[in-house]
């Protein structure tokens, strides 16, 4: 299965204009918050460094689907899953991003 990068282009980063507020890098959604509850199914004993990576595999269901379009615009998608089952590496020190994704022109 190929990884694809999922960082917002900066033209379209959500932001309220506000000028102190940073752009957020990637979308509404996506980034996971695990409890100590939810650490400890996953073996998590030591919390790694901010910055590090690891893999994720998830098993969800589809829980929620809908199209919408409005005058004069295109169709909206939007697709809920919820994670049922996941498995978590061991913390991945360094990556190489466009190992990662070798199809997103990224600079390494």
């Amino acid at each position: 299965m190929e990884l694809i990068n999922m960082k917002l282009p900066a033209s379209s980063a959500p932001t309220t204009g506000l000028p102190t507020e940073p752009r957020a890098e990637y979308p509404y959604g996506l980034q996971l918050s695990l409890s100590d509850e939810v650490l400890k199914k996953l073996g998590v004993e030591y919390l790694p460094a901010v910055g590090s990576y690891y893999m994720i595999v998830a098993h969800c269901c589809v829980t929620s689907i809908s199209e919408s379009q409005r005058e004069g615009e295109e169709k909206q998608k939007r697709l809920e899953l919820q994670i049922e089952e996941m498995a978590l590496s061991e913390p991945v020190r360094e990556v190489d991003a466009t190992a990662l994704y070798p199809n997103s022109k990224m600079e390494s």
